[in-house]
């Protein structure tokens, strides 16, 4: 049960007061006239039962006289009584406000246990509830997404007490069985709530995303590899130094090309922008490092490092993932510097909203001459097998499941040519989906950022896109002029160094003078996409805690 008042614009709380709290009564007839004259709009899709079991209201909502003591110890509501005392005066222009304080502060103890938990959904709360909250594992990965959905639902507007109304960014990082079924719950979340844009998760690089969404055998093969390599050489300076010499080894001669690569080697290479570059690059080194530790010739390593060096050295060695690798390399090229410039400064995230067209564009290009494109990255893959010492062949376990007719041979061109075409009309499909609309009409806001401005000459024009986020303005009739204010004041600053991140604009004592551009300051500060951070969430974690 609550320990507050369900009341708008109470903080009575029942464990820090004496004040006497009373349940919704499961009548029906009452419970319709308590709900009508309280105006509890979160607690409408409630039924009478829960009401009674879970919410409360404190007495100061009721006339004294419907009030009465049924014995020393017991204090009763006539039967007939119904609250009639309420403070609306600021619920029907800040319907937020009623949210806050069913907001649950974590402890340093909460917040590393959902950080060590799969973190599923990333759904962001503003303006008035500045918030950011990571949604760990679901109950159970449930048999359809509308049950899926209902769970999510269910954890964030019960045990929470959020108001998925008032969300404006969502995100999830997922690989495997469960990416599609995120995606999905990520649409129909979308359609029920069109102000929670979908955004990409802010806790890898676009492209890792990308490849980590694709339901694609040779695609997650390539992705499962990358994590247990990630893994392997964390676990050990030795084992990245053996790695370190190992480029030596491939790269004599080349002596910054072989310091590029150990530098990228000493960071989570496997996260970063240009990821399946770096692969490509030292795959090779890579595998002769694995081969090394496992044959263990002078007995350095344990038995279990040399068991996982093995299972590396079997998925680099095996023609699928060195196929898959290529294709990625070569078609995540395409939103390789728009994903970085996202994830990058605000002036660069600004540039990179109007980007999108181009990006989509070469990609459909692409798509129309697959064929061709195929060969190359087929011969590509060929020569890149030929280097590892690896044959060329059809997947082993396809080949079980599909034995081919007597007298009949699978070729592996047509084999991986078929399995890998799909790549690029999922990745066109997939940032159609991330970058809707909304979502880019949001980041253009990232004008309002000073710095910003000032990188576009101060010539930002008026926006008429505000529908998206009316309601979150206190006057959007005054928003042309308020936002002519905005621009003038930073105009004539001079040399004075303008806040470059919306974080630092948030910071200004005067920006509370500007109250629509501070909505929108605030909506911006809570999509997930703004800003690449360590997996580790620390500084969303940070913002949920402030």
């Amino acid at each position: 049960m609550s320990n507050f008042c369900a009341a708008p614009n109470c903080t009575i709380k029942s464990n820090r007061s004496a004040s006497l709290f009373f349940r919704f009564p499961r009548d029906t007839e009452r419970y319709k006239q308590w709900m009508e004259n309280c105006h509890c709009k979160d607690l409408e899709d409630k039924t009478p039962d829960q009401l009674n079991r879970q919410y409360r209201l404190c007495a100061k909502h009721f006339e004294p006289s419907v009030i009465c003591k049924s014995s020393s110890y017991r204090t009763r509501l006539k039967d007939n009584a119904t609250p009639t005392i309420f403070d609306l005066s600021n619920q029907l222009n800040k319907p937020q406000s009623r949210q806050r304080k069913r907001i649950k502060e974590l402890s340093e103890d909460e917040a590393r246990q959902m950080k060590d938990s799969l973190k599923l959904c990333q759904v962001g709360w503003g303006p008035s509830n500045l918030q950011i909250f990571f949604f760990g594992t679901l109950p159970q990965i449930c048999a359809s997404t509308q049950s899926c959905l209902c769970a999510l639902l269910t954890e964030v507007s019960k045990k929470w007490g959020l108001n998925m109304d008032y969300c404006r960014g969502q995100a999830h990082f997922s690989s495997g069985v469960h990416s599609n079924k995120m995606k999905a719950i990520a649409t129909k979340l979308t359609e029920k709530y069109p102000t929670a844009v979908y955004t990409p998760s802010s806790t890898c690089a676009l492209n890792v995303s990308l490849a980590s969404g694709m339901a694609l055998t040779g695609i997650q093969i390539v992705m499962s590899t990358f994590k247990k390599i990630e893994s392997f050489f964390n676990k050990s300076p030795s084992l990245q130094l053996e790695l370190e010499n190992a480029i030596s080894i491939f790269y004599q001669g080349n002596e910054e090309k072989a310091s590029d690569l150990k530098e990228a080697c000493r960071t989570n290479w496997t996260m970063r922008h240009d990821a399946f570059e770096v692969a490509v690059d030292v795959v090779e080194s890579l595998l002769l490092c694995v081969d090394s530790v496992h044959d263990n010739e002078d007995l350095r390593w344990s038995d279990q490092v040399t068991h996982n060096a093995l299972e590396i050295s079997e998925a680099l060695a095996d023609f699928e993932f060195v196929a898959a690798l290529v294709v990625l390399k070569n078609t995540l090229s395409f939103t390789r510097a728009f994903g970085k410039n996202l994830q990058g400064p605000k002036i660069d995230v600004y540039f990179a909203a109007s980007s999108l067209t181009a990006v989509l564009h070469s990609l459909n290009e692409v798509l129309d001459n697959i064929e061709v494109y195929h060969e190359f990255w087929f011969e590509e893959a060929v020569n890149l097998a030929a280097a590892l010492e690896i044959p060329v062949k059809v997947s082993r376990l396809y080949l079980r499941k599909h034995r081919p007719e007597a007298g009949t041979e699978i070729q592996p061109e047509g084999y991986f040519k078929e399995h890998l075409a799909p790549v690029v009309s999922q990745l066109i499909k997939e940032l159609n989906n991330l970058f809707s609309e909304n979502h880019l009409n949001a980041l253009r806001y990232l004008m309002l950022v000073p710095a910003v401005m000032g990188q576009l000459k101060f010539n930002m024009s008026e926006e008429n896109n505000v529908e998206m986020y009316r309601n979150d303005l206190p006057n959007a009739d005054t928003l042309p002029a308020e936002l002519h204010c905005w621009r003038v004041k930073w105009k004539h600053r001079g040399k004075v160094t303008l806040p470059s991140t919306v974080h630092e604009t948030l910071q200004l004592a005067e920006v509370k003078f500007f109250p629509n551009v501070l909505a929108f300051l605030r909506v911006l500060s809570n999509l997930p996409v703004l800003g690449l951070e360590d997996a580790d969430g620390n500084a969303s974690r940070k913002r949920f805690q402030m």
